[in-house]
């Protein structure tokens, strides 16, 4: 330990009274006072600016992370609410018909190909979302065969290239033949009868439709978020008002490998860095929508994620370079206030007149540290001022983390509103159709286990198109919601009303013991909207047909007991409706499917 100590010594006196006595004392002085002041500076301003980038970065990778899972939610309600749509269309007994005739190489007539062209009209035309739509039997054949051949190109290839979905609906994209990458799906269409592939459903889907969910996301930052479609790299859905031109329309090749990567490895979502076509650094968060080859991507340019950090570092560098300019100036007062005199002494002992005896002394006055407190006082305001800066990007930290908790709170808010509109009626605030199937089928399994019957009433509002065409449709509204008010007030709690659409509602009782106080409750609703609506100051009279269903008398599954239900509502409009019917057992083979 002692040779260590020596030579360390050794070392330390070699470097302070050999090698830089070399040098004039005034440089030495010079030099060490400029780093002695700067060094500080340097060392707690880059600790900062790095650990301040890391936060932000950090920070955004997690809000980011937060508003691609959201928006595949999002995107996933609105695919399914299409997909619904689609399935019952394709159930429907006109289109089984026809495609099944298309099947089994029967005649089809001009007559049949124009009715399923006005079906397709009907299901879908009132959608401004859907640009285009056609039906093709199991050949890939259009059943409309007047279409244009220039229009339907891009859909046979995507049609052709759609792989095996085992009976589920494929979303993808497609070339429109205009350059442009549109939203297309396919809907398998299974006869009820064969369970055999009959034919498709092909919609193209406007991007504006999914458009919408990006209206209340703004990351700030410069940032972009879109869809991508990954099979191929182009861009299919972006923000409303956003510009995505020749070169935006796909995404960077770098970009692209990443995503077929953690496509082949069946990731679900990552965070990743990349170079775009301009070479510059891009950070982007990015999640499947599942079942899908589609990828939200959420991107944000380093430089503009490091912008306040390297607002901050230059700030900071500009009081470097001040208070450098400070210290060159104090250096040289105080390197010349040591080394003027010592020159000066230098100078008189070479120049002495060579007299006998011990050189003299010099004389020396009063020496003044104004400069050195000055100096040390310097010191002490660049140290407070970053300080401060370090409590501005502290503040800066706290006020994202607030924003990134709002915006997280607003998606949240979001999401239940589109949840509220998939389950409920827009316009009455009752269940819908998707909400109904649900309770049913939940009443059916508690019926069976404990042996007990329900009832499903289908009730249509006579008379109501009529007031509708004379008064308008803000009347019929006020109407329709009068009267939804009526049947709720005559329901129990357990019980459930909905709205499948225009003048129709379903009410389902779940826990009947005889068919007479289903009737019972059915003529109770009857007279109570054949009561007189008092509407903008007029007395407007309806009446309603309703149609009752009973299970399992009537139907042991949904479909059966539906169409039991409907058939009975339909024999009371027969009779010149504002009646009350019974529906009646349907056969063995209805009861069997």
């Amino acid at each position: 330990m002692k040779p260590i100590i020596t030579a360390g010594r050794r070392g330390f006196e070699y470097l302070s009274l050999v090698l830089l006595r070399r040098i004039k004392i005034r440089y030495r002085l010079f030099n060490s006072f400029v780093l002695l002041s700067l060094l500080p500076l340097l060392i707690s301003g880059y600790i900062s600016y790095t650990d301040s980038t890391h936060a932000i970065a950090l920070r955004t990778r997690v809000f980011s992370s937060e508003v691609v899972r959201q928006v595949v939610i999002n995107v996933q309600l609105q695919m399914a609410q299409i997909n619904a749509r689609n399935q019952s269309f394709a159930l429907s007994e006109q289109v089984q018909r026809t495609l099944s005739q298309r099947a089994g190489q029967d005649p089809d007539p001009s007559a049949a190909r124009l009715e399923m062209v006005n079906a397709l009209i009907d299901a879908y035309g009132a959608l401004d979302f859907v640009d285009q739509k056609y039906l093709l039997d199991q050949h890939n054949h259009f059943i409309d065969t007047q279409v244009f051949p220039q229009l339907t190109r891009g859909v046979l290839r995507f049609v052709d290239q759609a792989p095996d979905t085992h009976g589920h609906t494929y979303w993808g994209s497609y070339d429109n033949g205009a350059g442009q990458q549109d939203i297309g799906l396919i809907h398998p269409i299974i006869s009820k009868s064969s369970n055999q592939l009959i034919g498709h459903l092909f919609l193209a889907i406007s991007a504006e439709h999914f458009s919408s969910i990006f209206d209340r996301v703004d990351l700030g930052l410069e940032s972009k978020i879109f869809i991508v479609d990954a099979s191929n790299g182009r861009v299919i859905v972006w923000p409303r008002g956003a510009y995505f031109g020749a070169e935006q329309a796909s995404i960077a090749p770098a970009l692209q490998s990443q995503i077929a990567l953690s496509l082949r490895q069946g990731g679900q979502e990552r965070y990743v860095s990349y170079l775009d076509r301009s070479q510059a650094k891009i950070w982007a968060a990015y999640a499947r929508i599942p079942n899908t080859s589609w990828y939200v991507i959420s991107s944000v340019p380093e430089s503009k994620l490091t912008a306040e950090a390297q607002s901050v570092r230059n700030k900071m560098l500009l009081i470097g370079v001040l208070c450098l300019l400070m210290s060159l100036a104090f250096a040289a007062i105080i390197s010349y206030s040591i080394a003027a005199p010592l020159n000066k002494l230098v100078d008189k002992m070479q120049h002495g007149s060579g007299s006998v005896g011990p050189y003299p002394r010099s004389q020396h006055g009063d020496r003044a540290e104004d400069e050195l407190d000055r100096v040390g006082h310097s010191y002490d305001i660049m140290h407070d001022a970053v300080n401060r800066k370090i409590e501005e990007i502290k503040q800066m930290n706290a006020s994202l983390e607030r924003m990134v908790a709002e915006r997280t709170r607003e998606l949240s808010l979001a999401n239940e509103k589109l949840t509220q509109l998939a389950s409920y009626d827009a316009l009455t605030g009752l269940p819908n159709r998707n909400l109904l199937d649900d309770r049913l089928q939940r009443a059916m399994v508690a019926a069976l286990r404990n042996h007990h019957s329900l009832a499903l009433m289908f009730i249509d509002l006579d008379k109501f198109k009529p007031i509708n065409d004379l008064y308008g449709h803000d009347i019929g509204d006020l109407l329709l919601k009068e009267a939804a008010e009526r049947i709720a007030a005559c329901l129990r709690e357990a019980d459930t009303v909905s709205r499948i659409g225009g003048d129709e509602f379903i009410v389902l009782l779940p826990l009947i013991e005889q068919a007479q106080a289903a009737t019972t409750v059915a003529e109770k609703l009857r007279q109570a909207l054949c009561r007189p609506f008092a509407l903008a100051n007029r007395q407007l009279r309806i009446s309603a047909s309703i149609g009752i269903a009973l299970y399992p008398q009537h139907g042991d599954n949904e479909r059966a007991l539906m169409k039991s239900a409907d058939m009975a509502m339909y024999q009371a409009k027969d009779t010149g409706g504002n009646a009350v019917t019974l529906g009646a057992e349907p056969p063995w083979h209805e009861r069997a499917n």
